[in-house]
């Protein structure tokens, strides 16, 4: 199935908003927590979010269609 730029485009958004509210997330959930946060969980959510910038930005290249 072929798609088209602008759903393209919109699913780059959807990635890059994913990311960007995971990160948030993360960072906000790390220092408003009274209990400590583990850090393996902390890696993943960061990891979640750098995956999320990447394949907005290869489907955004044209790499993935």
């Amino acid at each position: 199935m072929e798609l088209t730029p602008k759903q393209l485009e919109n699913i780059c958004r959807i990635f890059i908003n994913l990311g960007t509210l995971s990160f948030g997330a993360m960072v906000i959930g790390k220092f408003v927590s009274t209990v400590t946060i583990p850090w393996h969980v902390f890696l993943s959510g960061l990891v979640f979010s750098v995956a999320m910038f990447f394949l907005a930005i290869i489907i955004d290249k044209g790499e993935i269609r």
